[in-house]
This record gives structure tokens, C-alpha cells and sequence, in this order.
């Protein structure tokens, strides 16, 4: 019986019996459940930054550019970084987190295809 290959792309390969990222295979008859993970940005520094530039830039004529500077680099390390998507897999073993994206349409079509391959399978 020839494997029916759901996914490949890139380094993965999703096909009914197993999932390959990279050198690492999951059996599918392992995997119980598969979603898409997130992965926040860390943006508290950028949001401590804001506060500080706001204090600078209303309390005195001679801070008042090193506060617009500061406000500027805080909405920049706030605003700019981008959450993490991942293939989220469950086994018989636990949770895992099996690859990371930026990208969340990247990871929704391997989750899309392990849940087609977890169907296929029975």
C-alpha cells in the first residue's frame, strides 16, 4: 500500500502513518490531537519604555526630546514584534510544540493537513 502524502513543503512532510519535521518523525497512530499554538511577543519593555518617554515628554522643556526619542523606540519594541504560530501536537507522552512560524497560514495548513491524515487514518 503506497503512503498518500497529505503535506509537503519545506521541511515537512505529513503522510497517514507519519509526520516528518525536519529529522524528527512522529508516528501518527502517536498523535491524539493537533492545534495551532501561540506563542505571544514579549512586548513589556516597549510598554515600560512608553510609559517613561510620556513622563519625560510632559515634564519639562529640557526632557522633552528625550522623551519624544524614548516614546518613538517604545511604540517600535511594542508594536513591531510579531507573535509565533506552532504545529501543537498531542501524544501519548504530552504536549509539544513540533515547528514555529511568524507565518499563521504556513502553520494552519499543516494542522489542516495532520487533521486530515489523523481522519484518513481512522
Amino acid at each position: 500500500m503506497e503512503e498518500t502524502i497529505f503535506f509537503q513543503s519545506g521541511g515537512v512532510t505529513v503522510t497517514q502513518s507519519r509526520y516528518i519535521v525536519d529529522n524528527k518523525t512522529f508516528a501518527m497512530r502517536n498523535i491524539s490531537s493537533v492545534q495551532v499554538g501561540v506563542i505571544l511577543a514579549k512586548r513589556g519593555f516597549g510598554f515600560f519604555l512608553l510609559v517613561v518617554g510620556l513622563i519625560l515628554a510632559v515634564s519639562s522643556n529640557d526632557a522633552r526630546t528625550a522623551g519624544i526619542v524614548v516614546l518613538i523606540l517604545g511604540a517600535l519594541f511594542a508594536f513591531l514584534p510579531k507573535d509565533k504560530f506552532t504545529v501543537r501536537i498531542s501524544t501519548n507522552s504530552g504536549e509539544t510544540d513540533s515547528l514555529w512560524s511568524k507565518d499563521r497560514q504556513s502553520i494552519q495548513r499543516i494542522v489542516d493537513a495532520l487533521n486530515e491524515a489523523m481522519i484518513h487514518r481512522g
